[in-house]
């Protein structure tokens, strides 16, 4: 009784460091060390009967540098959360890589014909330099822009193309962002506005008096509906369209979920706004884009859009088993097809989409 009436007055008066009272504790039994800890508590105003938890997630991770050992000591719920984001991250990227991972490189001068192209280099959104090639137009004729599929081809591709500008049409070729040695890396919205900014200032530095007729070709398909949509065109060609890029994907890999799937690439959203003739060609053995993504864009615009489905024909030769007159007895009636939609739009809902190059109505 004496010596525990000695460590509370002791621990009162004495510091916690005080030679005397570390005696005092280390001559009693456990059970007397949290008496002393008790008195030493009430003598500072505050009395700590339980010890704070020294096994919480944070002191844990804390109280080691061994991230193995961390991760072991995780809560299992918590360590499959981290599993299953880590996962959905990585395979939300696959698609885009896939699409974007096989990219062509050419040189001009193994071009066939004689069409001879012109580098056209215009500055984009975020100040990267792009080059594309053009042939300029000869009188009224348009010029018919391509947009390349995923692999970027703008040489061989399109040499039905090319073989019309004999006819006097002008032909622009699209150079990508990380395409045919271009700087950047491809990504939707970027392609969309470097789109826009290209032919913006190709109207500025190139006489373009017949307009544009936009051709997009898999891939590209989605470019050329996105920027006919905002634009005053001529005309949309669409060869082996995609719906979207979720159905393309899913085409191919079966029904993954829409979580995985980052990129849109919407050309049913893009097409319904469009205000000029669309052309939508499709090959009835097309693996890639079947013909069911023609007929859907079709149906989203059935004032102006018409789909030819060629016999036969696959995801690569649509235009040498058939496509490639189809499109030329399209351009040989746009005349008379742009005049008729001109006169449409004079009245009705249509008169407040087609707008001068460049702009758009609010919606």
């Amino acid at each position: 009784m004496r010596l525990m009436a000695a460590s509370r007055i002791a621990a009162c008066v004495f510091p916690p460091s005080d030679p005397a009272v570390r005696a005092i504790v280390l001559s009693r039994s456990d059970k007397n060390k949290t008496n002393v800890q008790l008195i030493q508590g009430r003598c500072r105003g505050t009395v700590h009967r339980n010890p704070p938890r020294k096994n919480s997630l944070r002191n844990m991770l804390q109280s080691t540098r061994d991230p193995a050992a961390r991760f072991r000591r995780l809560p299992l719920a918590t360590a499959t959360a981290i599993l299953v984001a880590a996962c959905a991250i990585v395979l939300s990227l696959v698609p885009e890589w896939i699409l974007f991972r096989q990219r062509l490189a050419f040189n001009v001068f193994d071009l066939d014909g004689h069409a001879v192209l012109r580098p056209f280099d215009h500055t984009t959104h975020d100040r990267l330099k792009l080059r594309s090639w053009y042939v300029a137009p000869q009188g009224d004729k348009p010029v018919l822009v391509y947009f390349p599929g995923r692999d970027g081809d703008i040489m061989r591709k399109p040499g039905h193309l090319l073989e019309l500008t004999t006819q006097g049409y002008g032909l622009l070729l699209a150079g990508y962002r990380g395409y045919g040695g271009n700087r950047g890396t491809p990504r939707e919205f970027d392609l969309y506005l470097d789109a826009m900014s290209m032919l913006t200032q190709f109207r500025e530095r190139v006489e373009a008096p017949g307009g544009f007729v936009l051709y997009g070709y898999s891939m590209g398909s989605t470019i050329a509906a996105n920027t006919g949509a905002q634009l005053d065109v001529r005309a949309v060609i669409l060869e082996a369209p995609l719906s979207n890029f979720l159905q393309a994907v899913r085409q191919q890999a079966g029904n993954i979920p829409a979580l995985l799937v980052r990129s849109r690439f919407d050309n049913v959203a893009r097409v319904a706004e469009i205000r000029a003739p669309v052309l939508l060609l499709a090959g009835s053995r097309d693996l890639v884009t079947p013909p069911l993504f023609a007929r859907v864009l079709a149906e989203a615009n059935p004032a102006l859009a018409s789909v030819a489905v060629i016999e036969d024909a696959n995801h690569v030769n649509i235009i040498r088993l058939g496509g490639g007159q189809v499109v030329r007895e399209f351009l040989a009636g746009l005349s008379d097809l742009h005049m008729a939609v001109a006169e449409g739009a004079g009245a009705g809902p249509m008169s407040a989409a087609v707008l001068p190059f460049g702009g758009r109505a609010a919606q």
